[in-house]
């Protein structure tokens, strides 16, 4: 059996178990900003009006402003044990999975992306601590099977730009030599600052 995808945070995978992401532009830039533009990653369903999808779930992608749907429903996955929160105003509040969960692990092995995202965690955990800011940061992952990965950032609240600027330069310079067997494989992970408090 494979070692489940653990974290020392609350770990929430909302995982598509029908739908399969595929990318449909490529943008090597980060979104940096209260809005995100419409280029990115789609689905065989995706909608700018979650209304019109009846019966089923939705999310809507605040980075690339499209709606995905699990036509068998998303799952949530909580830590075995309860959440453990970091030590400090840096919070990983969830990861979502926008690639079919029954696939992921031929894509990449499911131990080396936690190694990934758990250092990518200690990055933006170190590069945001001392903002005194309040607010949210989403960073959406594309991980490809022959080129660098496309790392997207978006955030809301009253976050100052430079140091997610400088935060996405140490994300990309981390991720140039991450690659998936085939395919690729598409994540979010949502922080907070300042939001919860100091634990």
């Amino acid at each position: 059996m494979k070692r489940t995808f653990m974290l020392s945070t609350l770990l929430v995978l909302l995982a598509a178990c029908g739908d399969r992401t595929r990318p449909s532009a490529t943008v090597d830039d980060a979104t940096i900003g209260n809005s995100a533009t419409d280029t990115g990653i789609t689905t065989v369903t995706a909608t700018s009006n979650p209304d019109s999808l009846p019966g089923k779930e939705a999310y809507a992608n605040p980075i690339d402003k499209n709606t995905y749907v699990a036509e068998k429903g998303w799952k949530t996955y909580h830590p075995e044990g309860g959440v453990k929160w970091d030590a400090g105003s840096v919070q990983m509040e969830k990861i979502i999975l926008l690639t079919d969960q029954q696939i992921l692990p031929s894509l990449i092995s499911i131990d080396s992306l936690g190694d990934y995202v758990n250092g990518i965690k200690t990055i933006v955990l170190k590069q945001l601590a001392n903002v005194k800011e309040k607010g949210e940061v989403m960073i959406q992952y594309t991980l490809y099977a022959g080129k660098k990965p496309n790392i997207r950032l978006s955030y809301k609240g009253g976050l100052n730009e430079k140091p997610l600027f400088a935060l996405k330069d140490l994300i990309d310079a981390k991720s140039r030599s991450v690659r998936t067997m085939k395919d690729s494989c598409v994540f979010q992970v949502l922080y907070s600052v300042n939001e919860r408090g100091i634990e």
